[in-house]
């Protein structure tokens, strides 16, 4: 395994804890966990989400993932 700085440590344990798979997957709708390009202020969040990695792949050439 590798040797990882505390930082890098600290962040890795947080985000491979349960309690932040479970934050993530109740509010940020389990897809992944970034807040999204929103069409208007009621969007899901997860519908946000998908648009965000949607236009990330576009930037990318017009992949979709």
């Amino acid at each position: 395994m590798p040797n990882y700085s505390s930082p890098v440590a600290t962040a890795r344990d947080y985000y491979n804890s349960p309690d932040a798979d479970h934050f993530y997957h109740s509010i940020w709708g389990g897809e992944d966990i970034h807040i999204g390009l929103y069409e208007h202020e009621r969007e899901a969040i997860v519908d946000a989400s998908r648009r965000t990695v949607a236009h990330m792949a576009d930037l990318l050439g017009g992949h979709r993932w």
